[in-house]
Protein backbone atom coordinates (compact mmCIF):
# COMPACT_ATOMS: atom_id res chain seq x y z
CA UNK A 1 0.00 0.00 0.00
CA UNK A 2 2.64 2.55 0.63
CA UNK A 3 4.37 1.97 -2.88
CA UNK A 4 0.92 2.57 -4.37
CA UNK A 5 0.93 5.67 -2.22
CA UNK A 6 4.51 6.68 -3.40
CA UNK A 7 3.08 6.12 -7.05
CA UNK A 8 0.40 8.81 -6.91
CA UNK A 9 2.31 11.01 -4.98
CA UNK A 10 5.10 10.97 -7.37
CA UNK A 11 2.72 10.86 -10.77
CA UNK A 12 4.18 13.68 -13.44
CA UNK A 13 2.15 16.91 -13.20
CA UNK A 14 -0.02 15.43 -10.54
CA UNK A 15 -1.88 13.43 -13.17
CA UNK A 16 -3.36 10.10 -12.67
CA UNK A 17 -3.19 7.69 -15.10
CA UNK A 18 -6.40 8.28 -16.51
CA UNK A 19 -6.22 12.02 -16.86
CA UNK A 20 -3.45 11.18 -18.70
CA UNK A 21 -5.68 9.12 -21.04
CA UNK A 22 -8.16 11.30 -21.17
CA UNK A 23 -5.87 14.80 -22.22
CA UNK A 24 -4.26 12.08 -24.66
CA UNK A 25 -7.84 11.30 -26.30
CA UNK A 26 -8.59 14.92 -26.42
CA UNK A 27 -4.84 15.90 -28.38
CA UNK A 28 -5.42 13.63 -30.98
CA UNK A 29 -9.07 14.57 -31.60
CA UNK A 30 -7.20 18.30 -31.84
CA UNK A 31 -4.75 16.93 -34.27
CA UNK A 32 -7.29 15.21 -36.59
CA UNK A 33 -9.64 18.36 -36.31
CA UNK A 34 -6.52 20.52 -37.26
CA UNK A 35 -5.33 17.70 -40.39
CA UNK A 36 -9.09 17.87 -41.62
CA UNK A 37 -9.37 21.81 -41.49
CA UNK A 38 -5.65 22.31 -43.51
CA UNK A 39 -6.52 19.96 -45.54
CA UNK A 40 -9.96 21.52 -46.44
CA UNK A 41 -8.10 24.55 -46.80
CA UNK A 42 -5.59 23.36 -49.30
CA UNK A 43 -8.36 21.64 -51.12
CA UNK A 44 -9.83 25.39 -51.58
CA UNK A 45 -6.29 26.71 -52.39
CA UNK A 46 -6.01 24.29 -55.39
CA UNK A 47 -9.50 24.68 -56.81
CA UNK A 48 -9.24 28.38 -56.43
CA UNK A 49 -5.38 28.05 -58.51
CA UNK A 50 -6.76 25.70 -61.40
CA UNK A 51 -9.89 27.44 -61.86
CA UNK A 52 -7.68 30.89 -62.16
CA UNK A 53 -6.81 29.82 -65.99
CA UNK A 54 -9.96 28.66 -67.00
CA UNK A 55 -11.62 32.13 -65.51
CA UNK A 56 -8.75 33.76 -67.95
CA UNK A 57 -9.83 31.78 -71.17
CA UNK A 58 -13.22 32.78 -70.20
CA UNK A 59 -12.95 36.31 -70.00
CA UNK A 60 -10.56 36.65 -73.25
CA UNK A 61 -13.83 34.64 -74.97
CA UNK A 62 -15.75 37.20 -73.89
CA UNK A 63 -13.35 40.03 -74.51
CA UNK A 64 -12.94 39.00 -77.83
CA UNK A 65 -16.73 38.28 -78.53
CA UNK A 66 -17.22 42.01 -77.29
CA UNK A 67 -14.52 43.39 -79.44
CA UNK A 68 -15.57 41.81 -82.58
CA UNK A 69 -19.51 43.02 -82.00
CA UNK A 70 -18.68 46.59 -81.54
CA UNK A 71 -16.19 46.31 -84.49
CA UNK A 72 -12.77 47.70 -82.89
CA UNK A 73 -9.39 46.95 -84.95
CA UNK A 74 -7.78 44.84 -82.27
CA UNK A 75 -7.03 41.20 -81.39
CA UNK A 76 -6.55 40.21 -77.63
CA UNK A 77 -2.99 39.11 -77.41
CA UNK A 78 -2.37 38.41 -73.58
CA UNK A 79 -3.76 38.41 -70.02
CA UNK A 80 -2.34 40.95 -67.74
CA UNK A 81 -1.94 40.95 -64.32
CA UNK A 82 -2.48 43.65 -61.97
CA UNK A 83 -0.53 44.22 -58.68
CA UNK A 84 -3.34 45.32 -56.40
CA UNK A 85 -6.35 45.54 -55.01
CA UNK A 86 -8.60 46.29 -58.31
CA UNK A 87 -7.46 42.34 -59.37
CA UNK A 88 -10.27 40.69 -57.22
CA UNK A 89 -12.41 42.81 -59.21
CA UNK A 90 -11.22 43.23 -62.58
CA UNK A 91 -8.97 41.88 -65.28
CA UNK A 92 -6.67 42.99 -67.87
CA UNK A 93 -5.73 41.87 -71.54
CA UNK A 94 -3.07 43.33 -74.33
CA UNK A 95 -4.43 44.40 -77.58
CA UNK A 96 -2.94 44.68 -80.47
CA UNK A 97 -3.90 46.68 -83.88
CA UNK A 98 -3.23 45.93 -87.28
CA UNK A 99 -0.30 48.33 -86.84
CA UNK A 100 1.51 46.58 -84.05
CA UNK A 101 0.77 49.25 -81.87
CA UNK A 102 -0.82 47.84 -78.24
CA UNK A 103 -3.48 49.30 -76.58
CA UNK A 104 -5.02 47.73 -72.77
CA UNK A 105 -8.54 46.38 -72.15
CA UNK A 106 -9.62 46.86 -68.69
CA UNK A 107 -12.47 44.62 -67.56
CA UNK A 108 -14.12 45.94 -64.24
CA UNK A 109 -17.15 45.19 -62.20
CA UNK A 110 -19.05 48.32 -62.23
CA UNK A 111 -21.95 48.35 -59.82
CA UNK A 112 -25.07 49.87 -61.75
CA UNK A 113 -28.46 50.52 -60.75
CA UNK A 114 -29.26 47.11 -62.36
CA UNK A 115 -26.74 45.45 -60.14
CA UNK A 116 -23.33 44.57 -60.88
CA UNK A 117 -22.03 44.48 -64.52
CA UNK A 118 -18.62 43.80 -66.28
CA UNK A 119 -18.08 47.07 -68.19
CA UNK A 120 -15.59 46.90 -70.95
CA UNK A 121 -12.62 49.78 -71.36
CA UNK A 122 -10.77 50.16 -74.02
CA UNK A 123 -7.42 52.46 -73.05
CA UNK A 124 -4.07 53.80 -75.33
CA UNK A 125 -1.96 56.54 -75.03
CA UNK A 126 -4.00 57.88 -71.84
CA UNK A 127 -7.12 58.01 -73.69
CA UNK A 128 -9.99 55.58 -71.89
CA UNK A 129 -12.99 55.05 -74.04
CA UNK A 130 -16.22 52.54 -72.65
CA UNK A 131 -16.73 49.92 -75.15
CA UNK A 132 -19.37 47.60 -73.28
CA UNK A 133 -20.48 45.82 -70.91
CA UNK A 134 -20.41 42.20 -71.37
CA UNK A 135 -23.11 39.59 -71.48
CA UNK A 136 -25.78 41.97 -71.81
CA UNK A 137 -28.48 41.78 -74.31
CA UNK A 138 -28.58 44.54 -76.52
CA UNK A 139 -31.74 46.22 -75.06
CA UNK A 140 -30.41 45.53 -71.67
CA UNK A 141 -26.83 47.37 -72.54
CA UNK A 142 -28.78 50.23 -73.98
CA UNK A 143 -30.68 50.35 -70.50
CA UNK A 144 -27.50 49.96 -67.95
CA UNK A 145 -25.40 52.27 -70.53
CA UNK A 146 -27.53 55.34 -70.36
CA UNK A 147 -28.76 55.05 -66.45
CA UNK A 148 -24.64 54.68 -66.04
CA UNK A 149 -22.89 56.81 -68.80
CA UNK A 150 -22.67 60.01 -66.28
CA UNK A 151 -21.99 58.43 -62.89
CA UNK A 152 -20.52 54.76 -62.69
CA UNK A 153 -18.92 55.20 -66.23
CA UNK A 154 -17.31 58.43 -65.98
CA UNK A 155 -16.23 57.72 -62.57
CA UNK A 156 -14.18 54.94 -63.92
CA UNK A 157 -12.84 56.43 -66.62
CA UNK A 158 -11.21 58.86 -64.59
CA UNK A 159 -9.41 56.03 -62.14
CA UNK A 160 -8.60 53.46 -65.01
CA UNK A 161 -5.25 55.74 -65.98
CA UNK A 162 -3.98 54.78 -61.83
CA UNK A 163 -5.05 51.43 -62.08
CA UNK A 164 -3.08 50.72 -65.52
CA UNK A 165 0.23 51.83 -63.83
CA UNK A 166 -0.32 48.60 -61.52
CA UNK A 167 0.00 46.15 -64.41
CA UNK A 168 2.08 43.77 -64.16
CA UNK A 169 4.18 43.91 -67.89
CA UNK A 170 6.81 42.08 -66.67
CA UNK A 171 4.82 39.17 -66.77
CA UNK A 172 4.19 39.73 -70.34
CA UNK A 173 8.17 40.47 -70.64
CA UNK A 174 9.22 36.86 -69.51
CA UNK A 175 6.59 35.16 -72.09
CA UNK A 176 8.33 37.15 -74.81
CA UNK A 177 11.85 35.48 -73.64
CA UNK A 178 10.44 32.31 -73.20
CA UNK A 179 8.68 32.50 -76.52
CA UNK A 180 11.89 33.70 -78.24
CA UNK A 181 14.18 31.44 -76.59
CA UNK A 182 11.75 28.40 -78.26
CA UNK A 183 11.78 29.80 -81.53
CA UNK A 184 15.76 29.65 -81.47
CA UNK A 185 15.85 26.24 -80.78
CA UNK A 186 13.25 25.17 -83.53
Amino acid sequence: MAETETEEIFTPHGLTPEEKEHYKRLAIKFGIFTGIIILMFDILVFFSYIGHSSWEKGLKNQLVQTISENSLPYTVDSFLPIQSSFAVSSAAFLLKDSEDSYATALILRVVTLYGPQAAVFVCKDEEVQFVSFLTLNEKSQNAVRKASEKSQIAYWKSRIPRILKTLDYSALQADETQTESQNEEE
